[in-house]
């Protein structure tokens, strides 16, 4: 099973290589300012607080705030515990917090239609890419080939960064990054 402490520090690592704890500003970012990839946008909350100004929380508090949102908002919900290989749960969660935990989901899911025999049929017609990770896409997950399911995921995330690119032209210089998270 996952260890969601890995898991975390490979997001933590992604969203700040140096661990320095930086506010980040990135033009064309909707989520505005950024700290441990906790944007603005999705946690206003925490401004007053200090948690987006560096002279008024450390770097270690900031740090240990964004670890209880990566794990209480994102890792619990995805059952991140539940899943066989640490290399897909750190992926999961390092899509779930760039893009949210329903569309993280989907692009397991589309990866899953894509690689696993009858998976995609549903049962009784339900739509397989719906966001929700339950039983029968978790069981999918931990059946399939961590590898294969990995580049396929990959692609899956590269695609989804080039549509979000291209509905704006204004994020054009993001895409180089984003596409290097899809590959991480």
């Amino acid at each position: 099973m996952a260890d969601l402490a890995i898991a975390v520090d490979f997001v933590l690592r992604q969203e700040d290589s140096t661990l320095a704890g930086v506010v980040t500003h990135t033009r064309g970012d909707p989520g505005g300012a950024t700290r441990w990839g906790i944007s603005e946008r999705w946690h206003p909350e925490l401004v007053k607080t200090g948690f987006y100004d560096v002279s008024r929380m450390s770097a270690y508090n900031a740090k240990t705030v964004a670890e209880r949102i990566y794990v209480g908002q994102y890792a619990a919900p995805l059952q991140l515990f539940e899943i066989n290989s640490q290399m897909l749960a750190n992926r999961l969660l390092s899509f779930a917090v760039n893009e949210g935990p329903a569309q993280a989901v989907k692009i397991f899911q589309r990866a899953l239609e894509a690689i696993v025999p009858g998976y995609g049929s549903g049962h009784g017609g339900e739509n397989c890419v719906d966001g929700v990770l339950g039983v029968r896409t978790l069981a999918a997950l931990n059946a399939a080939d961590p590898v294969e399911l990995q580049m396929q995921v990959a692609s899956e995330e590269a695609a989804f960064y080039r549509s979000w690119v291209a509905q704006s032209p204004a994020r054009q210089h993001l895409l180089a990054g984003l596409l290097a998270r899809a590959n991480a």
